[in-house]
């Protein structure tokens, strides 16, 4: 089984990563654009959205999303003026979401107030591909996200209920796939009950570590012919399939 494409016609897709946390990120960037993998870099607060998006090199297949994290809203409620001057900046909109966990659940008044007006503004401004936390919380967003029209959204890391999954699969979600789902039990039975037009591979680099270094764009090959064995496919179908489905979701958002 080959490792990697062997057409020009497709590409390998990391729909979830977060180029500013590295410690070395321009010569990751570099080296994700020379490789020709499509990649959304997450922020997790307005406030780093230009420093995020400079990083990339020029010509790069990575794109800076604006974010605004559950778990940094508490301290960062100031910054939602910050979203709504930048939304304009970009088609992509991440990491934002609800984290109804027990750390972070007495700021729930506050998450969901500004997850309520992220989402209003993304709407207002139309056509954003955004990329959801929703530790704890799913039934929530989905609830939710039910308004936007415009907007697609991806449910990053998804670890919801079978009930969840199946509503969310309902309400036309796309669901992004990192290595350490895929090598859970919990992480595969849920990866084997999404729809393959929904699809979508991440890296959550620098958050998941590969033994002592972190996941980054560079393993998503690995990741997609770990897949493509979970899910009996030949790696060249699965990784086509994939960046057929992030070209959908940027004609959709058109």
């Amino acid at each position: 089984m080959s490792e990697g494409p062997n057409e020009s016609n497709w590409h390998y897709v990391d729909a979830h990563f977060h180029l500013d946390l590295f410690q070395n990120p321009h010569n990751i960037a570099d080296e994700i654009t020379s490789k020709g993998i499509y990649s959304i870099a997450m922020t997790n607060a307005p406030s780093v959205f230009n420093v995020s998006s400079s990083l990339a090199p020029k010509n790069s297949t990575i794109r800076t999303a604006l974010g605004f994290h559950p778990q940094l809203i508490e301290s960062r409620k100031n910054e939602i003026s910050l979203f709504r001057e930048l939304i304009n900046e970009t088609k992509y909109v991440g990491e934002i979401g609800l984290d109804f966990s027990k750390e972070y659940f007495h700021t729930k008044s506050s998450q969901l107030k500004i997850f309520n007006e992220i989402v209003l503004t993304c709407e207002d401004s139309g056509n954003k591909i955004i990329s959801i936390h929703s530790r704890k919380s799913a039934d929530t967003i989905i609830e939710i996200f039910n308004r936007p029209k415009t907007c697609k959204a991806i449910l990053h890391w998804f670890s919801g209920i079978q009930k969840t999954l199946e509503k969310a699969i309902d309400n036309g979600f796309y669901f992004s796939i990192n290595p350490a789902m895929a090598k859970s039990l919990n992480g595969q039975q849920i990866i084997k009950k999404i729809p393959l037009d929904k699809l979508l591979t991440e890296s959550d680099g620098p958050f998941i570590q590969n033994q002592q270094s972190p996941y980054s764009p560079l393993d998503i090959p690995i990741l997609v012919n770990h897949l493509a064995k979970m899910l009996a496919m030949d790696i060249n179908n699965l990784g086509k399939q994939i960046w057929m489905n992030f070209k959908y979701l940027l004609l959709e958002t058109q």
